[in-house]
């Protein structure tokens, strides 16, 4: 069997910064653990000789203390707003200007006394009954036709009859006097009640009223309101904080090892 043999660009590798090795180093371990998986089963199995032997040196990431100057907060503007100016003058104001107006006037009445009429004439009808009397008289009903149960024959039979003429007495009513109507005349019902007599109708008259003045006190500007804008700068602090400069990285070193490699 022959003997693996890893050849290494040194010079490429060294050129390379750290984290554009990252990438190539694990491509690398994975080499050298075959590498090394090989060497130390060649000797078991072919009885072959070390050349040389790499061994992982970790180098643990890289950091500093940086001290910068940030923004707190931004610039910005302040309005502050400066009220007006008011003073307090007298004058004498119309509050009511003058106008006219209709006024309305109740009518003038007095008290009078008057015949009213309480309840109207009225005719009232009175009834008088018929007078009648019961009379019985006698008289012949025509037989017609009936229906009779016969045996003929031994067999019951339903036959057509004619029935003999029958002598009936009835009773009626005879008017002797026919009911009559009367009417009683009621006559009117007065009585005296007070009411007012209209002396004089109630109007409407013109009115003129006189304006209304007032001595008040008004509030006048002496100058208004106003703003005033104010610049405030921007604030800054100092900050300190660890930033990373270099990252954690593996690298393979060529080590002497006593009994299997130079």
């Amino acid at each position: 069997m022959k003997r693996a043999r890893f050849a290494l660009p040194w010079t490429g590798f060294r050129r390379m910064t750290d984290r554009s090795l990252l990438p190539f180093r694990r491509s690398v371990a994975c080499v050298f653990g075959c590498a090394l998986a090989l060497t130390s089963t060649a000797p078991s199995l072919a009885g072959g000789k070390a050349l040389s032997c790499y061994q992982a040196e970790h180098r643990p990431a890289q950091y500093k203390t940086v001290t910068k100057r940030v923004q707190v907060s931004p610039a910005r503007q302040s309005i502050e707003h400066i009220p007006a100016v008011t003073k307090t003058v007298w004058q004498t104001v119309v509050t009511q200007p003058a106008r006219k107006e209709w006024r309305y006037v109740d009518a003038v009445t007095r008290p009078v006394r008057k015949k009213v009429l309480i309840r109207p004439a009225e005719r009232v009808p009175q009834h008088m009954p018929a007078v009648v009397r019961t009379v019985h008289e006698t008289i012949t009903v025509p037989g017609g036709i009936g229906w009779e149960w016969r045996v003929i024959g031994g067999k019951r039979t339903l036959c057509k009859i004619k029935l003999p003429p029958r002598q009936k007495t009835v009773a009626r009513q005879v008017t002797v006097r026919p009911a009559t109507v009367s009417y009683k005349v009621i006559p009117a019902q007065y009585g005296t009640e007070w009411t007012q007599e209209i002396i004089q109708p109630a109007r409407t008259e013109e009115v003129f009223i006189p304006a209304v003045r007032e001595r008040v006190a008004q509030t006048v500007v002496v100058k208004p309101a106003r703003e005033r804008v104010h610049t405030i700068p921007a604030e800054y602090a100092t900050v300190t904080e660890t930033v990373q400069v270099r990252e954690a990285s593996t690298q393979w070193k060529t080590v002497a090892l006593r009994g299997h490699c130079r």
